[in-house]
């Protein structure tokens, strides 16, 4: 993340990680749900913020002693498919401050939810879409449901939406949350 802003990366064996850059702590971080490490990537993202820092705002910035790191006490993967639903959870949770809670046994539900977001969002085609910072808060993130015996094959179902903000509101914008 660049601010609020999250880095991810398909990886040359088709893997999703998240990279953040964090400009206040000066440290990047690799999360990877395998608990892989890329520290080549790692320095580019560094030589990247010293050369945005002199494009953008003319300033020297010396990342060669911020801290590059790869988190391992953080949601483990324990398949071969869901690497791109962790790094949407993990830059979901980071921004928003909250703690890495959720583990493999969550993944149905966040691939339903992610389902249910896109429909309700791809609902009106003639929407504008605009990111709305909304604040941080750990509300969204509450604990997934019981897990049920027997979840339906055949349809999706809609998570309660959150109680605030209400995200479609008038004139054909349908407001996101910015995440953080």
């Amino acid at each position: 993340m660049i601010g609020d802003r999250p880095i991810n990366r398909l990886s040359a064996m088709a893997h999703w990680v998240l990279a953040t850059v964090e400009p206040r702590e000066k440290r990047v971080r690799l999360y990877d749900s395998l608990h892989g490490e890329d520290r080549h990537l790692l320095d580019c993202l560094k030589r990247w913020v010293r050369d945005e820092y002199e494009n953008k705002k003319g300033e020297d910035v010396d990342t060669s002693e911020w801290a590059a790191e790869h988190p391992k006490a953080i949601p483990h993967q324990t398949n071969g498919f869901d690497c791109g639903v962790f790094m949407l959870k993990y830059a979901d949770y980071i921004a928003s401050g909250c703690p890495l809670t959720f583990t493999q046994a969550d993944m149905g539900y966040f691939r339903r939810r992610i389902v249910a977001d896109g429909l309700e969002v791809g609902h009106d085609a003639d929407a504008e879409v605009v990111v709305v910072p909304v604040g941080r808060r750990c509300a969204r993130h509450e604990e997934p449901p019981p897990r049920r015996q027997e979840l339906p094959s055949t349809r999706v179902d809609a998570p309660p939406a959150p109680p605030t903000p209400p995200r479609v509101l008038t004139r054909n914008i349908v407001y996101l949350e910015a995440l953080g």
